[in-house]
């Protein structure tokens, strides 16, 4: 120590014992020591400086508070010996100070009672990166998925249309009903039409498929796209009332086929494409920033309506577009709706045969493109605030344990002026830091748990923002941060100031009862809300378990699959389409690794499917459109034997099946129980509307589970390719190992017929199963995940009071031991007092969980939101681990020496 400091440190000394002189003598006496340790902590202060007029800002600064604070400590003494009691007042509101330097001075203060206790600052700041850092991540996606703007021109105004039948509000509808709409509708401003199909590409070397959309030039108007190159497509192009080809044979390319696709060639623009076995002529790439609203941004390629790969798009009762239409100015969703069913109500009357019963859907953008999605995220955000909500408790106990360890410490800056104001700014702005401190690392935590759930998230998730830390969501990220900081601090900072300074003075190694509670309260709330989570997260695993367990009617195991469409160009013949089709089967059986294989229109779990409504024989002709609706399929003979759906009775397709033999269908056991409930379905006929056809049942399959696992069982009926060939069809060839070691001799199978003819969607039936279960199985992975965080946050906190609870009770214990009690009976004492706490949080937590499981009804499959084994397993996981989390500090209470527990006090 050099002679300056020396005399430093002499010069505080005697300020320090001056100023104590000013206070009462019993005061003295008892806090003396404190205060004048606390003056000279407070000279050491660097923010006076060491020059000397630093030194008397100093002696002014503490003369003037301790003059004021002895002064009402005098009057304090007085009062109390009138009135015979020893009890303390609160103290006077300090004067007014300058609120900047007032700010500097707590964020110095924190900064050194922090460092002085850094296990304590970076667990609170760990436990509010996680919930910090999991609510950022997860608001990224919410915020790039529902509320980041769609890249459209007035997206409020754009509305998708379907047909609707019955309960059935997603339904193609045909090309005559929605040529009908557009002429009648008074409230839309524009319809266009949409139909997302593969395009096949030939003629640039090996055949490819690009991903097209069947438009008009209403369709690119509405969406605002805007030709980077070219134009785009005009009015009489793609006029749907010229009928089939009866538009121009032109396309638009998207930025990212022609950079892809063809190398980003300038010359493009008037380059003949030969799509489908016509030729078009490319007229216009779209710019880059361009989205195609209907295929998520995967889109290629434009082409008109009327260059339909299919005649029978054109015929009234053919389901193959929907619609997309502008509403005018004013006008209300609601009011388009009633205008639509004034439309369908004259369509019914005109055209009863097809429209009888049927109607139009309209569906907002926003919400045709994430309605799907939109439950699902906002349960995961509120998974991750409840995760928040028990981090932030677990913060608030440590900030509680933390300030009744300070409470002499607060007793003395009250002794020395501060008020009950000033001690409750400088609680908040500790916590203020702390919740600062672990913002910040929380958005560096969400930085990769960002980066994790990209990569784990389903492929079609309608993302029209960027998923990452945007103003947005930083801003949100803020927000909870500064909200944080308040709800975990607000309670500790109120204890602290609310206190009655004498007694607490007075108090040693007691656990004030107010804190005990409030501790106790916290870790309640902790427990409760965590049992909201566990039972949340239970019911979507149990959910997503029974999904797995579904039987989808066959066996997806080593299944290989493939689709492809003939150019109606070049198979514009039904015998053409045959022959092909024969010769495909041919060619994919002779393949070395297929032990069988066969054609199908539609694969289950594909996203193909096609409906049809029905008569059996026998029943009255329908007159609204009531007739039952069936899922229709076509496919070849050993299509059942290769999928392994069993053939519960009569045949499968064989040679007799001909396109001039009678009309034969195999149909699935739920249509033959509908229909003909006790009789055998083998010899029944059925009719088949839309094509009006009777056909005969040679056969009965069991259910498949066509469109999703989810679904409940369908009638389905099944036609031979051979009497009603498409150029649409599938593969499914079964082998003896790995399906995709075989995609490429699947593709030479069927080059082996044409070489032109493009393969594509090659993967496995597994993947298809993989893919219809992804996106219950990423909600179940990221509610198992916080559910299991808020668990370890709660026990962590569990442990932490009672740890802090039997610290406090040293004493306590020390005596009850000095006087015979036995180790088994201080256990029970702890673990009653942490017991009673979980028990009363388990029965709010369990009450608060039925109603919010009914909050996701919508998402459970095959188990209710009330499910037993959900609501009593929880309990008994969250009782075993807060047992074991109360009964190791019970152990160490009970291994306390009380000799040195009593030499301690």
């Amino acid at each position: 120590m050099t002679p300056a400091d020396a005399d430093r440190r002499g010069a505080r000394g005697w300020l320090a014992r001056w100023l104590v002189r000013l206070y009462p003598s019993g005061f003295r006496a008892e806090y003396g020591d404190e205060l004048a340790q606390f003056i000279d902590d407070r000279c050491a202060e660097r923010r006076f400086g060491t020059r000397w007029t630093g030194r008397l800002a100093l002696a002014w600064h503490l003369t003037s508070d301790t003059v004021r604070a002895a002064a009402r400590e005098h009057v304090r003494a007085v009062l109390n010996r009138r009135r015979g009691v020893a009890r303390a007042t609160t103290a006077d509101a300090p004067p007014r100070e300058n609120r900047m330097d007032t700010l500097l001075q707590d964020l110095r203060y924190t900064a050194r009672t922090l460092a002085r206790r850094p296990a304590y600052a970076l667990t609170a700041i760990l436990t509010l990166m996680l919930g910090i850092g999991a609510n950022t991540a997860i608001f990224s996606f919410v915020s790039a998925v529902l509320l980041a703007p769609l890249p459209y021109p007035e997206p409020d105004r754009i509305v998708m249309l379907w047909g609707a039948r019955g309960s059935t509000d997603r339904l193609m509808m045909s090309i005559p009903d929605v040529i009908d709409l557009r002429a009648r509708a008074r409230t839309l401003a524009d319809v266009g039409f949409v139909r997302v199909q593969s395009v096949n590409l030939t003629g640039t070397g090996a055949p490819d498929r690009l991903v097209g959309n069947y438009v008009t030039a209403e369709t690119m108007s509405i969406l605002g796209a805007r030709a980077a190159m070219g134009r785009l497509f005009a009015t009489a192009e793609t006029d749907p009332t010229r009928g089939w080809g009866g538009g121009e044979a032109v396309a638009v390319l998207s930025d990212g086929a022609w950079r892809a696709r063809f190398g980003a060639d300038p010359a493009i623009i008037g380059r003949t494409l030969l799509l489908n076995g016509r030729p078009h002529t490319v007229i216009g790439v779209t710019a880059r920033e361009f989205r195609d609203p209907i295929t998520v941004g995967v889109n290629e390629l434009w082409l008109p309506i009327t260059s339909a790969p299919n005649k029978g798009w054109f015929t009234r009762g053919n389901g193959n577009v929907q619609a997309i239409a502008r509403l005018r100015a004013g006008v209300t969703v609601a009011q388009v709706r009633r205008d639509l069913a004034g439309v369908a109500a004259g369509l019914a009357t005109t055209y009863p045969q097809t429209n009888a019963g049927a109607g139009f859907a309209v569906i907002s953008l926003r919400n045709s493109l994430v309605g799907d999605v939109q439950p699902v995220l906002l349960i995961v955000l509120a998974f991750v605030a409840v995760v928040l909500l028990i981090a932030c408790a677990n913060v608030a106990n440590l900030q509680l344990a933390r300030a009744a360890s300070r409470r002499r410490e607060m007793a003395m800056r009250a002794a020395l002026g501060a008020g009950r104001s000033r001690l409750v700014r400088q609680m908040l702005t500790e916590s203020l830091v702390l919740s600062l401190a672990g913002g910040v690392a929380g958005v560096a935590f969400a930085l990769g748990a960002i980066q994790v759930l990209v990569a784990s998230m389903p492929a079609n998730l309608p993302v029209f923002g960027s998923i990452g830390l945007d103003a947005r969501v930083l801003a949100y990220t803020a927000a909870v941060t500064i909200a944080s900081g308040l709800l975990f601090g607000a309670v500790p900072a109120l204890q602290a100031a609310r206190a009655d300074l004498n007694a607490e003075m007075k108090v040693r190694n007691a656990d004030g009862q107010g804190r005990a509670g409030a501790r106790h309260t916290f870790v309640a709330v902790q427990l409760a809300l965590c049992i909201v989570l566990l039972v949340g997260a239970g019911l979507l695993t149990r959910s997503l378990a029974s999904l797995l367990a579904v039987r989808p009617g066959f066996d997806p195991r080593n299944l290989l699959t493939a689709e492809f469409r003939l150019p109606s160009a070049k198979y514009n013949d039904p015998a053409r389409i045959r022959e092909f089709m024969a010769r495909a089967v041919i060619e994919l059986r002779a393949v070395p690794g297929f032990s069988s294989a066969a054609l199908v229109t539609s694969v289950p779990l594909s996203g193909n499917v096609s409906s049809a409504s029905y008569l059996t024989e026998g029943q009255p002709e329908p007159t609204d459109g009531s007739a039952p609706s069936m899922q229709t399929n076509t496919a070849t003979d050993g299509f059942f034997r290769t999928m392994r759906i069993p053939l519960l009775a009569g045949r499968d397709f064989d040679d007799r099946d001909r396109a001039d033999g009678a009309p034969v269908a195999i149909v699935n056991e739920t249509l033959a129980r509908r229909a003909w409930a006790n009789e055998s379905a083998i010899g029944k006929r059925v009719r088949v509307l839309g094509p009006d056809v009777w056909v005969t049942v040679v056969g009965v399959v069991g259910d498949v589970k066509q469109v999703t696992l989810s679904e409940p069982p369908a009638a389905q009926i099944y036609g031979p390719v051979a009497q009603s060939p498409g150029i649409f069809s599938s593969v499914v060839a079964r082998t003896d190992g790995d399906p995709m070691l075989l995609a490429n001799a699947l593709r030479s199978a069927i080059w082996a017929v044409d070489r032109d003819q493009p393969v594509w969607k090659v993967r496995s039936l597994e993947a298809l199963v993989a893919r219809d279960v992804a996106p219950p199985r990423f909600t179940m992975a990221l509610t198992v995940a916080f559910a299991l965080l808020s668990l370890v946050l709660a026990v962590v906190g569990v442990y932490g009071v009672m740890s802090f609870a039997v610290a406090q009770r040293t004493r306590e214990v020390g005596i009850r031991m000095a006087l015979g009690a036995q180790h088994v009976q201080v256990i029970g004492l702890v673990l009653a007092r942490g017991l009673r706490v979980v028990a009363i949080a388990t029965v709010v937590g369990l009450v608060a969980a039925f109603g919010a499981a009914r909050l996701i009804r919508g998402q459970l499959f095959g188990i209710a939101p009330t499910d037993a084994v959900t609501f009593v397993t929880v309990p008994l996981l969250l009782g075993a681990v807060a047992t074991v989390a109360c009964w190791l500090p019970a152990r160490r209470a009970a291994r306390v020496d009380p000799v040195i527990a009593l030499r301690s006090e």
